[in-house]
């Protein structure tokens, strides 16, 4: 199933060394972020090198989204607008419409409230709770 932990371990046979994964990981508004999107994050943190939680706002949602980044490679998640940027040009051919260095970062930037959720989540996902999402 999606989101747990065995999930994520087949997924890290499958992905290059150096690479990442990105989830959509639920709402992840000031009163959504503890109903699912903290215990993707740290079921993630059991598997991958490093997780990079961020969020943006979905119109159609009326709410910020969150998505987690995994990455195999732990110095991955301290790269600079510079970087995203230059990796962009040498990976995307055309022009991204919201993606940018500048955006990345404010992606990544999550309020204290969030971070003191993410800091703090014990559960994980299991095969058992495949129905905790609906």
């Amino acid at each position: 199933m999606l989101y747990t932990r065995t999930f994520y371990e087949f997924l890290l046979t499958k992905i290059n060394d150096g690479g990442i994964f990105v989830t959509q990981s639920t709402a992840c508004g000031a009163l959504t972020h503890k109903e699912g999107f903290s215990r993707v994050y740290n079921t993630m943190r059991q598997v991958f090198a490093s997780v990079v939680p961020c969020r943006c706002f979905v119109d159609s949602f009326i709410d910020c989204w969150g998505f987690n980044i995994g990455f195999t490679n732990k110095d991955a998640t301290k790269l600079s607008p510079e970087e995203i940027e230059k990796r962009i040009a040498e990976r995307v051919t055309g022009e991204l419409k919201y993606l940018d260095g500048e955006a990345y970062l404010g992606i990544i930037s999550l309020p204290k409230d969030i971070r003191a959720t993410l800091a703090s989540e014990k559960r994980l996902f299991r095969e058992e709770d495949a129905d905790s999402l609906e």
